[in-house]
């Protein structure tokens, strides 16, 4: 998980890790089978290092698909509420028309990043020991994973279609990646100290 690390090592480092992948993915004794996973980024430099006929005989590459809120919507939101079910909330998402479409957006249409912000805003409803979860507990995921602003939270403006959600600084985009990372290998978010009143609000703002 998460191979795009290797792809951003230095280049004696990343070859050093394909060259042992590919080491014990060719034993004759006790083959393993590799499964590697991460951000898009990751297509080009397993092409680049592993697409050799010894490799691409044996191993399958695939791209998970970037969301389709049209296509997808129905398991969307079954996807939402088992999050819900899971933490034992109240899934009261499907009151607002839009709630998907913004959460999409505020994912970026990845998939992975759909499961975190879900997953994250369940916590915080737990956190704040609600029983349902909202629009509103998604907003404050989106701040504590993006830094952003009210006026610039994807679930709490009306102009949300033209707005860009992550950060496009290269620090603060490396800030946020490790917030990232951190949430899938501790399986949930720790929660940042620094909150305020105003952050958590439980409604999308009114169109």
């Amino acid at each position: 998980d998460e191979f795009q690390h290797v792809a951003e090592a230095e280049p004696e480092d990343a070859e050093e890790v394909v060259d042992t992948l590919k080491n014990v993915s060719q034993q004759n004794d006790h083959p393993i089978s590799l499964v590697l996973s991460g951000l898009p980024e990751i297509r080009d430099f397993i092409a680049g290092h592993f697409a050799n006929t010894q490799i691409t005989r044996r191993d399958r590459f695939f791209e998970i698909p970037r969301l389709d809120i049209e296509r997808d919507r129905v398991k969307l939101t079954e996807f939402v509420g088992e999050i819900a079910a899971a933490a034992g909330l109240e899934d009261r998402t499907r009151n607002h028309p839009d709630f998907l479409d913004r959460l999409a957006h505020a994912s970026t249409n990845q998939l992975g990043r759909f499961g975190i912000v879900a997953t994250l805003a369940a916590n915080e409803a737990l956190l704040l020991r609600d029983e349902v979860l909202e629009p509103g507990h998604f907003a404050e995921a989106i701040r504590l994973l993006t830094l952003c602003p009210d006026e610039s939270n994807v679930f709490l403006v009306s102009d949300w279609p033209d707005m860009s959600v992550w950060p496009d600084d290269d620090a603060a985009r490396r800030f946020v990646a490790e917030d990232e990372d951190a949430f899938y290998a501790n399986g949930r978010k720790t929660r940042m100290k620094s909150r305020t009143a105003a952050a958590t609000p439980n409604r999308i703002a009114a169109e």
